[in-house]
């Protein structure tokens, strides 16, 4: 995602947005063209859909969040 497209979503969302990572252990967002989240990050991750204009922009934004296993 470029920096320009970050800020707008930090400054929609009220929040920093910080891209998604595979290797992160917080999470992130993700901006896509798929509406398969999961199939993009894999098992270790669950998706939240967020609101964005998809019809406008044709992508999807997720929250990315680790799906925390038990030891």
């Amino acid at each position: 995602m470029n920096r320009g497209l970050q800020y707008g979503l930090s400054f929609y969302l009220h929040d920093e947005i910080k891209n998604w990572d595979q290797n992160s252990e917080t999470g992130g967002y993700l901006l896509t063209a798929s509406k398969n989240c999961e199939g993009v990050v894999g098992p270790r991750f669950f998706c939240e859909s967020r609101p964005f204009d998809a019809d406008g922009t044709g992508r999807f934004l997720y929250l990315v969040i680790p799906i925390a296993h038990g030891n």
